[in-house]
C-alpha cells in the first residue's frame, strides 16, 4: 500500500513530519483541531508504510532538538522537507545514477530547498526533476540550465549521452 512522508507547516517555524496513505486528508484531520491555519508544505510518496516509517524515524531523530511534542517540530518547513528529501535519498541502493542536474546542484554546494528557491519551484518540484519524475516548463528548465552550467537537452533528457 502506497505510504507518504509528509510535511505539515503551521506558519514558518513548527511543522509536523508523519506518515498517511493520504496526507491531504490527514491535513483537514488536524486542520479539524487547529486554531491555526496549517499547510501541506511536503509529502513523499514510498512504496509502503514500511519504507515510510524508516523515513520518518529517520528524519525525527536528525531534528530531535527541535522536537516540541509528539511529531510536532520547532523548525521552519523547508528544513523539515530537506531532511526528508535526504533520508529518501539515502534508501535509494547504492550505484544509483544521479542526474546532471543533482550531480550539478551538489557539486555547487546548494541544498534542494535553496536550489529550489533560487529559481522559484517547490522542493518537491526540484526533487522528482533531479530523478526524472516530472518534466519542468520550458521557462524554469532555462533558469536551472543557467544556474548549473547545463544545456536544457541536460534537464528535459538526463538520460542522454549526447545531452552534453
Amino acid at each position: 500500500m502506497t505510504c507518504y512522508v509528509y510535511v505539515i507547516a503551521q506558519g514558518d517555524s513548527i511543522c509536523k513530519v508523519g506518515v498517511a496513505s493520504n496526507p491531504s486528508k490527514r491535513l483537514k484531520d488536524l486542520q479539524t483541531a487547529s486554531p491555526s491555519v496549517l499547510a501541506l508544505a511536503y509529502a513523499h510518496r514510498c512504496a509502503d508504510r514500511d519504507e515510510a516509517m524508516a523515513i520518518e524515524t529517520a528524519v525525527h531523530r536528525e531534528l530531535a532538538d527541535y522536537c516540541i511534542r509528539g511529531e510536532w517540530l520547532s523548525v521552519n518547513h523547508v528544513l523539515a522537507a530537506e531532511a526528508v528529501a535526504k533520508e529518501r535519498h539515502a534508501e535509494i541502493a547504492v550505484g544509483e545514477p544521479k542526474s546532471p542536474l543533482r550531480k550539478a546542484r551538489e557539486a555547487a554546494g546548494m541544498k534542494l530547498g535553496e536550489a529550489a528557491a533560487a529559481v522559484g519551484t517547490s522542493i518537491a518540484n526540484l526533487s522528482r526533476i533531479e530523478r526524472g519524475e516530472y518534466r519542468p516548463s520550458n521557462e524554469l528548465a532555462a533558469r536551472l540550465a543557467s544556474m548549473f552550467g547545463l544545456s536544457e537537452i541536460q534537464i528535459f533528457y538526463p538520460d542522454r549521452e549526447d545531452a552534453a
